[in-house]
């Protein structure tokens, strides 16, 4: 069961790279799970009537979307908000996604009140990403600018990947306890060796409040 968001900016090619992946047209998606493809535009048209409650009713509709069993896919603008209002209405569940890719370039000029709309789902993104983080969602982040890139896969940028994290540290102890039998290395020295890579506890700094 592979549930996947496809978020980001207006004119991203969020669209695009949604049938892409349902059509399993995507080389780097190949092999996942895939059911219906859920666009959120389509409730921001069907809501306009609201006026300004219009963007508020298509995400509570969209986070009622996320409750839907997997396989699916749910991309558009207003999908970091129906997590967020998911988040906030199940503030000890786990997020209901399994894979998040993040568009972070649009591939045309912007008008005005789209510079708007995706400074306000950066922020948006902001708030509800540690959340997924640290529920271990798979996240990728990719410019969008380069359409062929995007479509094959070859252009992301950044990946956290909880699965290939967890692989990479079981190798890692593996392949300490081999060092530590076969004497190649000291329990002394792996120590200091993993130390290296730990934050600098000079450049830690906690700033506790102020009692009046």
């Amino acid at each position: 069961m592979t549930r996947i968001c496809i978020v980001g900016g207006p004119r991203s090619g969020k669209t695009t790279l949604a049938q892409r992946v349902a059509a399993e047209e995507t080389p780097k998606y190949r092999g996942m799970q895939r059911g219906p493809l859920h666009m959120t535009d389509s409730l921001i048209e069907q809501c306009k009537h609201l006026g300004k409650d219009a963007w508020s009713e298509a995400s509570r509709i969209a986070s009622m979307w996320l409750d839907r069993p997997g396989p699916w896919i749910i991309e558009g603008v207003a999908v970091c908000r129906a997590l967020r209002k998911w988040h906030a209405e199940h503030p000890d569940a786990a997020p209901p996604v399994d894979r998040i890719i993040r568009l972070t370039k649009p591939h045309v000029e912007l008008s005005k009140g789209q510079v708007t709309m995706a400074a306000g789902e950066e922020t948006v993104w902001r708030e509800i990403k540690p959340w997924l983080m640290k529920h271990g969602v798979a996240i990728e982040l990719t410019p969008s600018a380069n359409r062929n890139a995007l479509i094959s896969g070859s252009d992301i940028v950044e990946t956290f990947d909880p699965a290939q994290l967890a692989r990479e540290k079981a190798a890692s102890r593996a392949e300490d306890a081999r060092a530590i039998a076969s004497g190649e290395k000291t329990v002394e020295q792996l120590r200091a060796e993993n130390s290296s890579f730990a934050f600098p506890r000079d450049r830690i700094r906690i700033d506790f409040p102020k009692k009046y």
